[in-house]
């Protein structure tokens, strides 16, 4: 296995820990009264999850010989691969540190009009219909369950 692929992956093995033990610390709760920490620490289990995974099936396809990580992603070099990387990284950690300030709408809405562009989406209409019904179904879901938000600068004017 080459250091590109291999460092790709333990960031993300990395990052879905952070993310889990720092959920952790926030406070878990119960299944029926899920914590401010319950969503975000299975969220980071599932990332490091994945990524250990990507990294056994990695080792594996070295050690038959197929070479999976001299592959280019959906026909994209590794440069502009490294690239996506960084900013979804950025882009997530930019989201969770205005979260609190912003809140959960203004910051989901923001994060996701971010993603879906970069993923390819190029019509702006249809970017901001998702991000729009994106926000409002995990804010349903999220409230159903009994989640608190960070309401941010929306309280500041009665919005929220």
């Amino acid at each position: 296995m080459k250091k590109y692929p291999l460092y790709i992956i333990l960031v993300w093995i990395a990052l879905g820990i952070f993310v889990s033990i720092y959920a952790y610390k926030l406070g878990m709760g119960k299944l029926s009264e899920p914590g401010a920490g319950f969503i975000p620490f299975w969220l980071g289990i599932i990332v490091a999850g994945l990524a250990l995974f990507k990294l056994v099936k990695e080792s594996r396809a070295k050690g038959e010989g197929e070479g999976a990580d001299s592959k280019t992603v959906k026909g994209v070099g590794r440069s502009a691969a490294l690239g996506k990387l960084i900013f979804i990284t950025v882009t997530l950690i930019a989201y969770a540190l205005v979260l609190d300030w912003l809140g959960y709408i203004i910051t989901t809405f923001m994060a996701m009009i971010l993603l879906l562009r970069f993923s390819g989406y190029t019509q702006w209409v249809r970017i901001v219909v998702y991000a729009i019904i994106i926000v409002g179904i995990s804010h349903l879901i999220f409230r159903y369950l009994g989640v608190q938000f960070p309401v941010g600068v929306l309280s500041h004017y009665g919005l929220y």
